[in-house]
């Protein structure tokens, strides 16, 4: 695992890729006030893209609700350890256009 190798603002410390991502979460979310905290690095995998994601809720939010909404989208796949379909990986991702998600 690497830097990203785009170059870095000295006035922010981010890399190019990580206001990048900043920039498409906003879009996105149509939502500028989204407070995105990106650390970009390259990992030698094929096939797809990689995030780690934290979330912080601004109410309660019980976990049961977060995996009542994860399991409802067309286009996520849970993966919630070794009871459901164990974990996502590149291998899995492959062929496919679903966002992988595990704990």
């Amino acid at each position: 695992m690497f830097c990203h190798e785009s170059p870095v603002d000295p006035g922010t410390g981010l890399s190019g890729e990580e206001e990048k991502v900043i920039s498409e979460t906003h879009q996105i979310w149509n939502d500028d006030a989204v407070q995105v905290t990106p650390t970009c690095m390259r990992v030698p995998v094929e096939r797809v893209h990689t995030e780690a994601i934290s979330l912080e809720f601004a109410g309660e939010v019980s976990e049961a609700d977060v995996y009542r909404v994860l399991r409802a989208s067309p286009a996520v796949l849970l993966f919630n350890g070794p009871d459901d379909r164990g974990y996502p990986t590149a291998l899995k991702a492959t062929g496919g256009d679903h966002v992988l998600v595990g704990h």
